[in-house]
């Protein structure tokens, strides 16, 4: 409304008029800067989660990267990037599982007298019958082979390994010394007790 047009109206009436233009003036200045300022907290919440990401990928990308791998710095120009495992992978492959034959010359040779047996053979309980009349100063070592799931194969190596392959089977010092019949030879003519004693298996 035109200055002209409010000055014919009421005093009343005119200052009512003013009063409503300086106020929505006001409002429109209010407006104008609420939302400046919006705006301005807007960018700078934008700024700071953009910055925050950034760090965050920046550190963990690093450090995924350099926890995960391993560098060679055999050449100091290159860089061939390996995994952290690898030389262990490697280790486990080159492990090969202990076979029969390996297994049973390692108890040999781990026992200075060790009889393979088989728990209901007469002849293999004669033989341990013989042995448990010496005073021995570690407890005897007997195989039952019987009782394993792989009876036929530990009997045909040690066939291979002693050129026996009836039970029992005893060994000293890593060497047959034959079965029953043999044990009994060695014992009523005393060498069993001569050899034990020179082996120092027997106490006092």
């Amino acid at each position: 409304m035109s200055t002209a047009n409010t000055s014919s109206l009421p005093f009343t009436v005119q200052d009512d008029i003013e009063a409503k233009e300086k106020y929505a003036a006001q409002q429109r200045s209010c407006n104008s800067r609420s939302c400046n300022s919006r705006r301005i907290r807007l960018w700078s919440v934008i700024a700071f989660v953009s910055l925050a990401t950034l760090c965050l990928v920046s550190y963990y990308g690093r450090g995924s990267l350099t926890s995960g791998l391993i560098a060679d710095d055999s050449d100091s120009n290159t860089v061939n990037i390996l995994p952290v495992y690898a030389e262990k992978k490697d280790e486990f492959k080159n492990i090969k599982p202990m076979s029969l034959k390996d297994e049973i010359t390692s108890r040999i040779q781990d026992h200075q007298l060790i009889v393979f047996s088989k728990t209901y053979c007469p002849f293999s309980k004669k033989a341990k019958r013989i042995l448990g009349l010496y005073n021995l100063k570690e407890p005897l070592q007997v195989v039952e082979v019987d009782l394993r799931d792989d009876d036929y194969q530990v009997k045909m190596t040690l066939n291979e390994i002693s050129g026996r392959a009836t039970f029992p089977n005893i060994f000293l010092n890593g060497q047959s010394i034959g079965g029953a019949d043999d044990l009994e030879e060695l014992h009523e003519t005393g060498q069993l007790a001569n050899l034990l004693k020179e082996n120092q298996l027997l106490l006092g």
